[in-house]
């Protein structure tokens, strides 16, 4: 995890992403009030992820193609 206050610990890589995604991702931070930065909302995505990694069962719904949406989502 990154301490706060400080950012001796940060690593940078490159993400590339469809257009279709990065435009879903663009509207979703500047929709946000006040608009978020592409890097927070990507910190907070791999974050989420990684909090989801500790479930037996993640190993098996993560590489799964097919799926699309994750069991905790409603619609």
């Amino acid at each position: 995890m990154v301490r706060r206050g400080g950012r001796s610990n940060l690593r940078r890589f490159t993400v590339s992403l469809d257009t279709e995604e990065y435009s879903r991702l663009t509207e979703l931070i500047e929709q946000h009030k006040p608009p978020l930065s592409l890097q927070y909302a990507v910190r907070y995505a791999v974050r989420l992820l990684l909090r989801r990694a500790d479930d037996p069962q993640f190993a098996l719904r993560f590489g799964d193609p097919l799926r699309d949406r994750d069991t905790n989502d409603k619609a």
